[in-house]
């Protein structure tokens, strides 16, 4: 098989190109866990564990940075892929959407914060489906329905991707992505930490508290 036909071929299976309308989202292929409770320790797991180290505080360690939501989507679903599979944790899928999104947010100034795609972690328990993102709600993971709903844009596209899909162009496969896919994402998600601190801190949080031992949501369990 020659070289540009499987250029072609992947460039069809990306996550934008291959997009289809959010009613014929294709979930066949998302793992599945066995109950809810597993879900949200997954879920507590991905938001809550400090297991980052940015380069410029090597001794406080990091979550990742869900209280940075204008940017770095990719790196912070990768990461969280990376994580449980550390933890020998179901690895969720990816699922990236693409509109005029714009999500309503107390850790942007504005108030908000908009994109023109976004790509989180899914996950299935009993055949209904969730989407693990602590950038849009904290609190729990959100049925697929709700999350799409709560970027405010009815003419959506959306895709399942593999767990290893990183970024959304043309280079990126939603089939036949490899763990060396998403290794980008250790060096994404440094620069997401350290724009995160300053975020943070022009809201008027001490960072040291927000990002340590007081984050702006309620333990899970």
């Amino acid at each position: 098989m020659s070289g540009k036909f499987n250029h072609v071929a992947i460039a069809k299976d990306s996550p934008i190109l291959s997009a289809d309308q959010t009613d014929l989202i294709d979930y066949s292929k998302v793992p599945q866990v066995k109950n809810y409770k597993q879900l949200l320790e997954i879920f507590a797991a991905i938001r809550d564990s400090r297991f980052l180290v940015e380069s410029a505080y090597p001794n406080f360690p990091r979550r990742i940075s869900w209280l940075f939501p204008g940017d770095f989507c990719y790196a912070r679903t990768a990461m969280a892929g990376i994580y449980a599979d550390e933890q020998h944790l179901v690895r969720p899928d990816t699922i990236f959407v693409f509109g005029s999104l714009n999500v309503k947010t107390r850790f942007s100034p504005s108030g908000s914060v908009s994109w023109w795609y976004h790509v989180s972690s899914i996950l299935g328990v009993n055949d209904h489906y969730f989407v693990l993102d602590p950038a849009i709600n904290s609190t729990a993971p959100l049925p697929v329905n709700q999350w799409l709903k709560a970027m405010n844009d009815k003419c959506l596209l959306a895709r399942v991707c593999s767990p290893y899909t990183y970024s959304p162009g043309s280079g990126s496969s939603c089939s036949n992505a490899t763990p060396d896919d998403d290794k980008p994402a250790y060096n994404d998600i440094q620069t997401a930490l350290s724009i995160e601190i300053d975020n943070v801190t022009t809201l008027g949080y001490v960072w040291t508290d927000i990002l340590g031992n007081n984050p702006p949501w309620k333990p899970v369990f």
